[in-house]
């Protein structure tokens, strides 16, 4: 090995990676990026020392690039962070035994979490609460029996991140179109029992486990808002300290054998007295630099799984500061600016918004903040 290990991350302009660049390059690794062609060179990281380009990467799938930038780099090890970034680096260890040092799940693990009906499956056999699940048909008699007073979520049936495609149906007619949008432009739908309460009721475990299953590093918090309002990432959320998620989520985990990062998104369920799980997600979080801002520096520990996992200790949990208010702010904008264009009650939402981000930080803004802002003004790319 190199006298500085060399790290390849992908992709390289979203949020999290703009973190993950940071964190490793401050760690003293040399960070090179997987570059997706997203940002102009002048708002790209300075914490990457180098950005290696493919002809036409911002027209290709990361499964077509990467291969070619870890032929051309050879990095020590190779940090995945989106999901589509994951399944490349699943495909790229599958093909190529000794390209780099990857802790990432298998292709089995993998898609048992990427598929919400495969991982709703599994949480009802290990006695994990979870929303029920239902068939088309099924669904639309429930509907119809309802009278307009019963909601479903439905759902894309893979993991896309953002809300995307998330609908809250009341009628036969508006699930008919929610599912025929999600197959049609998302590969498949999932219907699930709408769990009441409001966005305070969300909750999220992020969770860290090396290449040989062990838990080194869990993180929970709830989110205050999210965007768009209906499902979406956090916009603004509040770290916690709540160790019965993480105990209910472990024999998922155990089962899969899992390796690498994963966050699962929860939600209280007051007729019960349960946290539903609504999804696991197979990658970071978008939120990971608010992870970082609390004294969990999650991406130093992933890139050293990933180079030399038998040296790093897991830690107790929490190791963080819990009742840290974090703020993204683009989509906390957007988010805002949404329900001001609503009729009645502006002043009054404008007051709740400010309310919720009280005390909130742009968590290591300062320290990069061309990307940060490339993403804001690149938002609805």
């Amino acid at each position: 090995m190199r006298g500085r290990p060399r790290v390849l991350v992908a992709p390289t302009s979203t949020d999290n990676s703009i973190v993950v660049m940071r964190e490793l390059g401050r760690a003293g690794i040399d960070v090179t990026g997987a570059d997706d062609g997203y940002l102009p060179a002048w708002l790209r990281s300075r914490h990457c020392r180098q950005y290696v380009r493919v002809p036409g990467a911002a027209d290709l799938h990361v499964q077509d690039y990467l291969p070619v930038v870890a032929a051309a780099v050879r990095p020590d090890a190779i940090v995945p962070v989106n999901t589509p970034a994951t399944v490349a680096a699943i495909r790229l260890q599958a093909s190529a035994v000794g390209v780099a040092r990857m802790n990432i799940p298998s292709a089995e693990a993998f898609a048992a979490a990427y598929d919400k009906r495969q991982c709703m499956a599994a949480c009802r056999q290990l006695g994990i609460p979870c929303p029920r699940v239902y068939e088309t048909l099924d669904a639309a008699a429930l509907l119809r029996r309802g009278d307009g007073t019963t909601r479903l979520v439905v759902k894309p049936r893979f993991d896309f991140g953002g809300g995307n495609g998330l609908r809250i149906v009341q009628d036969v007619a508006a699930l008919q179109a929610a599912v025929a949008d999600c197959e049609h432009r998302l590969g498949g739908a999932v219907i699930q029992e709408f769990i009441p309460g409001d966005t305070g009721r969300l909750a999220m475990l992020l969770v860290l486990f090396g290449p040989d299953a062990r838990l080194v590093a869990a993180f929970t918090s709830r989110k205050l808002r999210q965007y768009p309002r209906m499902g979406g990432a956090a916009t603004v959320s509040e770290s916690t300290a709540e160790p019965r998620l993480l105990e209910q989520m472990l024999p998922l985990f155990d089962q899969w054998r899992w390796a690498g990062p994963a966050e699962v998104d929860l939600k209280f369920d007051e007729r019960d007295g349960t946290f539903k799980v609504l999804e696991v997600n197979p990658r970071m979080p978008s939120y990971v630099r608010f992870v970082v801002d609390c004294g969990l520096n999650l991406p130093v520990l992933a890139g050293d799984l990933a180079l030399d996992p038998a040296a790093v200790e897991s830690l107790p949990y929490p190791a963080y500061a819990a009742g840290r208010r974090y703020v993204c702010l683009g989509p906390f904008a957007r988010g805002l600016l949404d329900e001001m264009r609503e009729p009645g009650g502006r002043w009054q939402q404008l007051r709740r918004a400010l309310g919720d981000v009280r005390g909130a930080r742009l968590a290591g803004f300062w320290e990069d903040p061309l990307p940060f802002i490339g993403r804001v003004v690149h938002w609805d790319d």
